[in-house]
């Protein structure tokens, strides 16, 4: 347990400290390169991200899970046998994934996203695929190891490479168009991907296990097992990242089909993705850290027949994920619109932003709730939830946007949220029943969240009101509201580290 403690620490501290400076960087990004541009640079991401889980095709989280299972097991050469089948599939995957994007970029922008600015983009980050494939790979192995460390490093890594790259090529292509800045912002990032993966290769050779005294399995035999494992996976990812495309052509038409012009659904679409989003998912630094260390413990433990020893890892998990990220969904949800206002000088983020806050719960739930269904052996089950909430949010964007507009976009999306957290939390209660555990600490989590944002709104608007300034009235919103928390929630917080 400390072990897994100390791993989630170093990773959510890594996310935070990346997300800070790549906060920083992105509202300077949007103060220097337009809110355009950047709504260019989001349509891209889907689709880029949809080639990115054919490249990797469920490769990181078969790695991790396999590497884990063998180390259980001592068996260092399965562990590097599962390593090198996994590299090998990245490799192949991601240079198909490199010449299908580049053939086909035209196509995309022009006839998908209907917008033909974006070839050029297109064409400079398809050659990432491969890198990007093989660092996931590394990224599951290094996991599986339980060497947060090494990943932590590439990700910080690969963050300043992307900063520093991206600025410069902004710097030379500003005044030449949003499309040829949404290029600049590609080949940022394809530098920042080379940068992230020479650290892994730099580290494997002082981690390479081996072993001389065990056969381990064969290539074929673990060949079916990181299919059985992947595929599903994949298909998962593939749902979600055909999802985020579909939201990227839908969100922008039905806008239009409500009369708005092409720049005004780019820019309300920027918003959403670029701004509105990125605060949202601010707790996922800690949840994403989470299910990535979550994942192996939960393997191990099964590996060793010990259920009971797993629904403590998940339970253990899910507290510290409500204990996080509630009280910071009822501070967007009151602060959402100041907050924006500081940051992005946009009043309209921040009221959408408000809105989405209402779906945090099971937004932040679905990562943890997944690892744990992986590390199960049922990658499968996360497949089923996450396609129902794919049907349900695509169809409300499509039913709500030009009626609704904007409000559309976050009812569509709460909903989509709702449904995939719910039925994985279905899921794992079947496997690892945990509710009747679980029920008094949300109930008590919810209560001190609710109290933190009716003290965040209450004493912004009493700051305001004397002083006119609103940065400061927010840092006085955000003590008086984290004070007013760990008031409430003390006794919850006490309990839970008191388990650790």
């Amino acid at each position: 347990m400390k072990k897994t403690a100390n791993n989630t620490l170093i990773l959510t501290l890594t996310n935070v400290f990346n997300r800070i400076i790549g906060f920083a960087f992105r509202i300077a990004l949007i103060r220097i390169a337009g809110i355009e541009a950047i709504g260019l640079w989001q349509m891209i991401t889907p689709l880029y991200f949809l080639f990115y889980v054919i490249a990797s095709a469920g490769l990181p989280i078969a790695t991790s899970r396999l590497v884990a299972e063998y180390r259980a097991k001592n068996d260092p050469r399965g562990v590097q046998r599962a390593f090198r089948t996994a590299i090998y599939l990245a490799l192949a995957f991601g240079v198909a994934a490199t010449f299908l994007l580049s053939l086909l970029a035209g196509f995309f922008s022009q006839r998908v996203l209907r917008d033909q600015r974006l070839t050029l983009a297109l064409l400079i980050i398809a050659p990432s695929l491969p890198l990007v494939a093989a660092s996931a790979v590394f990224r599951g192995y290094f996991q599986g190891l339980e060497k947060i460390r090494i990943v932590s490093s590439s990700l910080i890594v690969e963050e300043f490479v992307h900063i520093a790259a991206t600025l410069s090529l902004v710097a030379v292509t500003i005044g030449k168009g949003p499309g040829l800045l949404a290029a600049a912002f590609a080949a940022g990032s394809l530098l920042s991907e080379v940068a992230g993966l020479g650290v892994y290769l730099i580290a494997f050779p002082l981690f390479h296990l081996n072993s001389p005294g065990t056969s381990g399995p064969t290539s074929i035999h673990m060949l079916g097992r990181i299919l059985h494992i992947g595929i599903p996976a994949t298909a998962s990812r593939l749902l979600y990242s055909l999802a985020q495309l579909a939201q990227s052509i839908i969100i922008p038409t039905r806008l239009r089909a409500a009369g708005w012009s092409v720049s005004q659904a780019a820019v309300a679409y920027g918003e959403l993705t670029g701004m509105a989003l990125n605060l949202l998912f601010l707790p996922s630094l800690f949840t994403v850290a989470m299910a990535a260390t979550l994942l192996p413990q939960i393997t191990t433990a099964i590996s060793r027949s010990n259920q009971t020893q797993a629904q403590a890892i998940f339970l253990r998990a899910i507290n510290w994920t409500t204990l996080i990220s509630l009280p910071l969904a009822a501070l967007l949800i009151s602060l959402g619109k100041p907050m924006c206002l500081v940051l992005f000088s946009s009043g309209s983020a921040g009221q959408l932003l408000s809105l989405l806050a209402w779906g945090g719960l099971l937004l932040y739930t679905q990562q943890v709730a997944t690892a744990t269904l992986q590390g199960l052996g049922k990658p499968a089950l996360p497949l089923l939830a996450s396609f129902a909430g794919m049907v349900i949010s695509g169809c409300l964007l499509f039913v709500l946007i030009p009626t609704w507009q904007m409000q559309g976009v976050a009812v569509g999306l709460i909903c989509g949220w709702a449904t995939t957290g719910a039925l994985s939390l279905f899921l794992v209660q079947r496997h690892l029943p945990f509710m009747h555990q679980f029920w008094p600490h949300l109930l008590r989590t919810t209560c001190a969240a609710g109290l933190c944002g009716l003290a965040a709104h209450n004493i912004f608007l009493h700051c305001l009101a004397n002083s006119g300034q609103v940065f400061s009235s927010l840092v006085c919103a955000g003590l008086g509201a984290a004070i007013t928390y760990l008031v409430a929630a003390g006794y919850t917080i006490s309990r839970q580290f008191a388990r650790e």
